[in-house]
């Protein structure tokens, strides 16, 4: 597989990735960016975010060092007063992680890639109903010849 060199290509790929490997076992549903409506939890979305490029090494080297990132927003339940479901929550977050871990270079699309940053966090849809919710930011690290 080629390098990465667009933001939706690794998207794309992590989608494809976590709907194959962990739907239905782990996740009811998957989708390409934010829903309003869940049907079903667990659930997941990916989004991608920022995208970096710059010179690697001097000009005449022709290569830029890219730096592709997506979110992968986990939607645990629905916000209940008790925190019983808590450690089960950031469990299923390390698993998405380790998963992803397995292949550190996503079949060949990236040099490099890993998950930077997990954040907890509570996300309110329309009509004001709150999700417990937990963002992994993956990066990954490509390279294009131009």
């Amino acid at each position: 597989m080629p390098l990465f060199t667009k933001p939706t290509e690794q998207t794309q790929y992590i989608l494809d990735k976590i709907t194959t490997g962990m739907v239905p076992s782990t996740f009811k549903a998957g989708y390409y960016g934010d829903q309003e409506l869940i049907p079903g939890f667990p659930a997941f979305c990916v989004e991608s975010n920022d995208f970096d490029r710059e010179l690697s090494g001097k000009a005449s080297s022709h290569k830029f060092a890219l730096i592709l990132r997506t979110h992968i927003i986990i939607y645990h339940e629905k916000l209940q007063p008790s925190q019983v479901t808590l450690k089960q929550d950031e469990q299923l977050a390390e698993a998405v992680q380790d998963y992803l871990h397995t292949d550190l270079t996503l079949a060949g699309g990236v040099i490099f890639g890993y998950v930077e940053r997990v954040r907890p966090g509570i996300i309110v849809k329309p009509g004001r109903i709150m999700l417990r919710a937990t963002r992994l930011e993956f990066a990954g690290i490509s390279q294009q010849y131009f």
